[in-house]
C-alpha cells in the first residue's frame, strides 16, 4: 500500500511539472508571436544616439575609464586606458553633450553633439561655453564605436 502511494505521488509530481513546462513554452511562444519580445537593431540611429550620449555623460563626469570603452577596438589595442586618460587636461570641464544630428552611411556615422563646458583662462577664471562638435562613429562587431578622425 505504501508503495502504491509513493508511485501515485511521483506520477502526480511528474504530471504537475510537465504541465508547468508546457504552460511555460506556450507562454513563450504566445508572447514571442505577439511581438512582446522585441528585437532591437543594434545598428539603428536610436542605439547610436544612446551610445554617443552615454560617452558624453562619462566625459562630463570625468569618468575617462568609461569613455575609453567607447573607443574603437583598434584604438584600444594601440593605446592603453592610462594613455587615453593622459590626453585630457584640467583646463576644460564638460557639463553635457546632447546629440543634435546623426547621418548614417553604411558602417559610418557623422554625429553632431552640442556640448556645454567650462574652460579656465590663464588666471584660473572660469569661462562658460557651448558649441557643436562633429564626431565620427563606426559600426563594427555589432556595436557603434567612437573613432578619432
Amino acid at each position: 500500500m505504501g508503495l502504491l502511494i509513493s508511485c501515485c505521488s511521483i506520477l502526480i509530481k511528474i504530471t504537475y511539472l510537465r504541465a508547468r513546462l508546457v504552460t511555460f513554452f506556450l507562454l513563450c511562444g504566445f508572447l514571442g508571436g505577439c511581438g512582446v519580445i522585441a528585437q532591437v537593431d543594434s545598428k539603428s540611429e536610436a542605439v547610436l544616439k544612446d551610445r554617443v550620449e552615454q560617452r558624453w555623460q562619462a566625459l562630463s563626469q570625468g569618468r575617462f575609464d568609461l569613455a575609453y570603452q567607447y573607443q574603437t577596438p583598434g584604438f584600444r589595442e594601440i593605446y592603453s586606458e592610462q594613455a587615453y586618460k593622459g590626453k585630457f587636461g584640467s583646463r576644460v570641464k564638460w557639463n553635457s553633450g546632447r546629440v543634435k544630428s546623426i547621418q548614417i552611411e553604411g558602417d559610418r556615422a557623422e554625429v553632431v553633439v552640442f556640448i556645454t563646458y567650462v574652460s579656465f583662462d590663464a588666471y584660473g577664471s572660469p569661462i562658460q561655453g557651448e558649441r557643436p562638435v562633429s564626431e565620427r562613429w563606426v559600426y563594427l562587431d555589432d556595436f557603434w564605436w567612437f573613432s578619432n578622425k
